[in-house]
């Protein structure tokens, strides 16, 4: 009986602290749809599935789509061009997320290029051929444009819901067909820039935030980096982890760094990065000032989740103070009934 009932408590205490999350599960039975790029005769590589277009200055090209529906039912498609931009996970990303920022550097995004995004609806196993026209500038450009066309499945809901405040997440799958233009076979050479670090908040917690430009545009692709953070005095207090990523052309890469206030008190800092491609290494080094408001700011933020989790704790342990009792209650009679039978 004394086990029975530890157990019962264990089992308590595992649903308090670790709740269950209840999770809408996206598993079709088949592919909705799929799409194909129609590749044209100015591809460069034409084993590729997605666009690799050799361009010249000044002329206008159709490029299609086949978007075929897999389903008995109608199906609306949007189908956006992105440029493409650097994830905050060191990835290239082509959802047109307006977080991760562009460079300065990037002479024309494929939006500027490309006639804007397209809607469609397909009726039940129904294949459709989609044209967008490319206009490709009148002025010579070097490297590669790179973005791409983002298609995804609208919702009956989407259609007719007002978009509501908050987060919420989409569990929904979405394709990309690539688009990388050029006008010549010419790799730029590549530059590195460091924006100033700051302290800022990664996830409702303390963080130094230290943008990594690509000035070229190029795409990297499995690239390395690590680094370290030094106080005034020079001492290292703050490793960044090595790590692998890629780059979008003329894009900007995150750097999130997650530390604790104890280390860093208000004053001057240095940021140290050293990035390795295929045959060269870069060092990059940023000073920057860490203010007494700046930590007042990121505090608040850090006191307001501590207490949130300190009045959930006292909860959780009061609740689990109870049902003690109520056990301790329970094996008391349990024993009592016992002895006296």
């Amino acid at each position: 009986m004394k086990k029975v009932c530890y157990l019962i408590v264990c089992l308590v205490v595992i649903c308090l602290i670790y709740p269950k999350e209840s999770l809408a599960e996206n598993k079709p039975s088949e592919m909705a749809y799929y799409v194909e790029a129609i590749i044209p005769s100015n591809q460069i590589d034409q084993t590729k599935t997605y666009f690799d277009l050799l361009v010249k200055p000044g002329e206008r090209q159709t490029l299609q789509l086949r978007v075929h529906n897999a389903r008995s039912e109608e199906l609306t498609l949007e189908i956006k061009p992105h440029t493409a931009r650097t994830g905050t996970g060191g990835d290239i990303d082509y959802s047109g997320d307006k977080e991760s920022p562009l460079a300065a550097s990037l002479s024309y995004s494929i939006e500027e290029l490309l006639d804007g995004e397209e809607q469609v609806t397909l009726e039940p196993n129904e294949t459709r051929t989609l044209s967008f026209v490319l206009k490709v500038p009148d002025k010579t450009f070097h490297g590669v444009l790179l973005g791409g066309f983002y298609i995804h499945e609208k919702k009956q809901s989407e259609q007719v819901e007002p978009k509501k405040e908050g987060v919420s997440i989409k569990n929904q799958y979405a394709y990309v067909i690539g688009c990388q233009v050029r006008m010549d076979s010419e790799e730029e050479q590549q530059q590195f820039t460091l924006e100033t670090p700051k302290l800022t908040k990664w996830n409702d917690l303390p963080a130094i935030h230290a943008g990594l430009t690509n000035e070229a545009s190029r795409i990297l692709s499995k690239y390395q980096l690590q680094g370290e953070i030094r106080n005034r005095s020079g001492k290292k207090i703050q490793k960044i982890k090595k790590q692998t990523f890629s780059m979008a052309p003329d894009s900007v890469y995150r750097l999130m760094s997650k530390v604790s206030l104890a280390d860093f008190p208000s004053g001057k800092y240095s940021y140290f990065l050293t990035i390795k491609g295929e045959n060269e290494v870069w060092h990059l080094k940023k000073d920057f000032m860490i203010s007494s408001d700046q930590i007042k700011q990121v505090q608040t933020a850090k006191e307001t989740n501590g207490h949130r989790f300190l009045s959930i704790l006292i909860i959780s342990l009061i609740a689990l103070l109870f049902l003690a009792i109520v056990v301790f209650i329970l094996i008391k009679r349990r024993r009592k009934n016992e002895s006296s039978s």
